[in-house]
């Protein structure tokens, strides 16, 4: 929760009597963090985007045998977006991969993304 204090000032330098303002930040559940597109179809620019992320999630990336694609920690936005490549840089292959994403206090969602070669 943050608090802040507001005041008005008008044309004449008057300063009217400070007031307390609060606002929450909201975290959605992680089932209702969106991943799209899902199927992706293979390009120079293909992205994967995460989106309603609250800030704190790790995002790890799969394949389906299991083996570490690439990973994020996108602190304090609510939007990443994996350029379809490992972290060596290479470009994947049309298949199935799978994500995981947690935050810190344990909750986990574990999915599929879709990839399809170029049409």
């Amino acid at each position: 929760t943050y608090y802040y204090k507001i005041s008005a000032v008008d044309a004449l330098g008057l300063e009217s009597p400070q007031t307390t303002a609060t606002s929450t930040t909201v975290t959605l559940p992680l089932a209702d963090i969106y991943i799209y597109p899902n199927p992706l179809t293979l390009a120079p620019s293909a992205e994967v985007v995460f989106g309603g992320l609250s800030g704190n999630e790790t995002i790890r990336l799969y394949t389906l045998t299991g083996e570490f694609l690439t990973s994020a920690q996108p602190q304090g936005t609510i939007q990443w977006k994996w350029n379809t490549r490992n972290a060596a840089g290479q470009q994947i292959a049309p298949g199935i991969y799978l994500y995981l994403l947690t935050r810190p206090t344990g909750e986990k969602r574990i999915g599929k993304i879709a990839v399809m070669g170029k049409i």
